[in-house]
């Protein structure tokens, strides 16, 4: 997705955390913070407990320390009951950590683990020409490119006539289309070939709300930030293509405690 820069600012940070709130996903919650275990125990051992289990840390991402039955956090999740498959993508401005999590007969583990980029203005509510990647739960489309590595997803081939049309006055806004040309910005797929060599469209503004937002994808990297999508690099997004099935998610947030929020 390549959008003409919008400057927005907050004057605030409540005041961007209250924007925030107004759009999230309506299955969206308030973040919760997470609960530290506590140790108030007299005797030596248990202080030497309590010692370890502070240096050890804690994390979203891994089991608790002593418990190697506990589940990461995606887990814990809505999306959990009825995908087998969720890409978590944790942002910190424009760079984030991609993840794709499966449910096996243990439970969840993670499949794959990358560094990539998201928008330039990061993560958040987003419209047409932000350079934000949109925040929450999305499930994913079909994959695309210049390449088929062998994806089990539905796959459509790049040529000179593919357009991604992002021009809201069109009635073909936010979705792919054949032909010779579409008005600006939309998208000539052909002009990206490093960034489409792979990749898989994120289901965000299906109902192709005018100006809401489009052409958010999962793609390669190029080095820097995006428009909006989700970049990881060549190699691990022809992973990522070999390794989703249909009906996978996606989950855009800021800190890995608001993954529990989907």
């Amino acid at each position: 997705m390549t959008v003409q820069l919008i400057k927005r600012q907050y004057s605030s940070d409540q005041e961007y955390k209250t924007v925030l709130s107004k759009n999230q996903p309506p299955n969206g919650k308030t973040a919760e913070t997470g609960v530290r275990p506590g140790s108030s125990q007299s005797d030596r051992n248990g202080r030497k407990a309590a010692d370890t289990q502070k240096a050890s840390g804690s994390s979203t991402d891994r089991p608790a320390a002593g418990n190697s039955t506990a589940q990461p956090l995606v887990a814990q999740t809505r999306l959990a009951s009825q995908a087998s498959q969720i890409i978590t993508v944790v942002a910190s401005g424009s760079v984030a950590q991609v993840k794709l999590w499966e449910k096996k007969a243990s439970g969840w583990i993670q499949t794959l683990s990358t560094s990539g980029h998201v928008g330039l203005k990061g993560v958040g509510p987003t419209h047409e020409g932000m350079n934000t990647t949109p925040y929450g739960a999305y499930s994913l489309g079909f994959a695309f490119g210049t390449e088929n590595p062998g994806t089990s997803l539905l796959f459509r081939q790049i040529t000179p006539r593919s357009w991604w049309v992002e021009d809201s006055k069109s009635p073909y806004y936010n979705s792919w289309m054949e032909g010779d040309s579409f008005n600006s910005p939309s998208e000539h797929l052909a002009d990206y070939p490093v960034q489409y060599h792979y990749a898989i469209v994120i289901n965000y503004n299906t109902a192709r709300t005018p100006y809401a937002g489009s052409g958010f994808f999962v793609h390669c990297d190029n080095g820097g930030p995006t428009a909006g999508c989700v970049s990881i690099p060549t190699n691990q997004m022809k992973n990522l293509m070999l390794m989703l099935r249909p009906g996978a998610f996606i989950i855009n947030v800021n800190s890995g405690q608001e993954i529990g929020n989907f």
